[in-house]
């Protein structure tokens, strides 16, 4: 449908209206407009009503029978299995538990704990330690103090709506089905085959999936599985080496010498690549978070644009600054030398969220600036000096 021109969709939906015995599913958008489905459901032959999709917002369903009730798209093409119910150790690092209360606590499946089988393990800090070789001893404990599934790290500012556990169990069931050797998995991140156009650089989408934040909501194909070069920290999702999924399976171990800063790891590009070298590859799955928004969403409606701009200049402080930009042009000449020039990896460029690097030079996008791998620090600080305002 969305193929055809706008004023050939009502014809083609009217001549197959007739073979149709119980909905017609639409999915997907036109511009910034949907399929005005309730206005094709009107005008076709038959009594028919219209329901919007529940998951994603882009559906929706058209149903000859009123009561006839809708499903998930995930439901339509992949049923879940009843025995599907794999452990789960959630972990998060939690700071002064500020951002933890605003969002990732107030989640049902975290209020709904003690009546789970999953366990959840919060810590405060770092111990100053960077969050490379922190996070790697992190995940070492909590394989050896669990006989869990799998590993969700979150970051404490993403909520997990109320629908969240039965999505995730669904995309990883249908991950295992398309790849039972995957590696690991997130919620937003750059899908393994993209590049910008050459004609107009960075104008197709970048990063995909079903949650939102201060940018706005994502999108993705119909699976809700991609693969992925990328995968960002918010959520990385990891099978242990004690579960179903462990042994020879297990997720590939966080490098503990990739560098990194207090509040600055580029950890799911360093695992995607550490899978891709091994010949595993890693997903971004089609699962409904919120980052940084929850708060947002909560306060009165006439302050959200404000609160959305504030938080968005916040980001672009944090990542365009000089800290920033030293931190992840040294992570990303790091990959670059242990990937890419290694040739362990046979891809040409890897694009991240906000950079993107090449076996001789990488760039921060955010900064605005690119250099050359291996890594120039001299020439690195001599550039942000001459940056800087007077």
């Amino acid at each position: 449908m969305v193929a055809l021109p706008a004023e050939q969709r009502h014809s083609a939906l009217h001549m197959s209206s007739f073979v149709v015995r119980r909905c017609i599913v639409l999915i997907g958008s036109v511009g910034e407009h949907s399929l005005e489905a309730r206005d094709l459901g009107l005008r076709l032959p038959g009594v028919w009503t219209v329901q919007s999709g529940q998951w994603p917002s882009s559906i929706a369903i058209i149903c000859r029978d009123p009561g006839y009730s809708t499903y998930r798209l995930q439901q339509f093409a992949f049923p879940q299995r009843a025995d599907f119910r794999p452990r789960i150790v959630f972990l998060s690092i939690i700071g002064d538990g500020r951002q933890f209360k605003q969002h990732l606590g107030r989640s049902s499946i975290y209020r709904q704990r003690a009546s789970s089988k999953h366990r959840w393990l919060l810590v405060n800090g770092t111990d100053r330690q960077h969050l490379a070789p922190y996070i790697a001893s992190l995940r070492a404990r909590a394989e050896r103090e669990s006989s869990s599934d799998l590993l969700l790290f979150l970051h404490p500012d993403l909520y997990l709506p109320d629908t969240f556990e039965e999505e995730l169990l669904l995309s990883v069931q249908r991950l295992n089905h398309i790849d039972p050797n995957w590696a690991v998995a997130g919620f937003f991140g750059v899908p393994l085959d993209w590049s910008p156009e050459p004609s107009s650089p960075w104008s197709r989408p970048r990063v995909v999936g079903r949650g939102g934040d201060h940018y706005g909501r994502y999108t993705m194909g119909w699976s809700n599985v991609t693969a992925a070069q990328c995968v960002d920290e918010t959520a990385l999702l990891l099978r242990t080496r004690r579960g179903q999924f462990g042994g020879a399976g297990a997720s590939p171990g966080f490098d503990a010498a990739l560098p990194s800063a207090s509040r600055i790891w580029l950890g799911g590009t360093g695992t995607v690549l550490e899978g891709l070298a091994q010949g595993r590859r890693s997903y971004v799955l089609g699962v409904d978070v919120l980052h940084q928004m929850k708060d947002i969403l909560d306060s009165p409606s006439e302050d959200r644009h404000r609160f959305i701009d504030e938080r968005r200049w916040q980001a672009m402080h944090k990542f365009s600054s000089a800290g920033s930009t030293i931190m992840h042009a040294t992570a990303m000449s790091y990959m670059s030398e242990k990937y890419l020039r290694s040739k362990r990896v046979d891809l040409k460029r890897v694009f991240a969220q906000n950079c993107d690097f090449g076996p001789t030079s990488w760039r921060d996008e955010m900064a605005a600036l690119e250099g050359p791998v291996p890594l120039d620090p001299v020439w690195l600080q001599l550039a942000l000096m001459q940056r800087a305002p007077r």
